[in-house]
């Protein structure tokens, strides 16, 4: 019997340390939702804001100085994503994705702001950027969609759009 109870209460006792532990994926998710938010919560109305001064800008060095500052924006929300240290690996690939997708989206960001400034560059500069872009953009969004399966999977509320 006292055999028995030792037996009990050391298999109790495995399944409390057990229901404590942290799921490192559920804390990963959690950390980058927080940072994204952080990093990217004013991102509509900073688009909101360059689309109106696009419109506005009469001439294309008026638009590449919009693209300038909004890449000035974009790169220092961009850097504090990459001081995210994943501990698990399966949030780990999304996110080195979602910033590798970003990093495209600068790239062909200064690209347009290249091809702005020097119109000589001509349409295929122009064509390459906005490739660059909505490629890097497709990368970072599937990401993020992998990330909030993950979250549903492991019961995580995810706000990361």
């Amino acid at each position: 019997m006292l055999k028995s109870m030792r037996w009990f209460a050391v298999l109790m006792l495995s399944m409390l340390l057990l229901a404590c532990q942290k799921d490192p994926i559920v804390e990963d998710l959690k950390a980058f939702d927080a940072l994204g938010k952080e990093a990217f919560g004013d991102m509509q109305q900073i688009q909101t804001d360059m689309n109106a001064k696009m419109q506005a800008a009469p001439t294309m060095e008026g638009k590449a100085a919009v693209f300038h500052e909004v890449i000035g924006k974009f790169e220092a929300r961009i850097a504090k994503l990459k001081t995210f240290e994943a501990k698990s690996p399966e949030v780990k690939a999304q996110t080195d994705k979602i910033i590798g997708g970003f990093d495209d989206m600068m790239a062909g960001l200064k690209t347009l702001e290249g091809a702005m400034k020097n119109p000589a560059q001509g349409q295929d500069a122009l064509n390459t950027g906005m490739k660059q872009v909505m490629e890097g953009q497709q990368k970072a969004m599937g990401a993020v969609g992998e990330l909030s399966k993950l979250a549903k999977e492991k019961g995580v509320e995810w706000k990361t759009q």
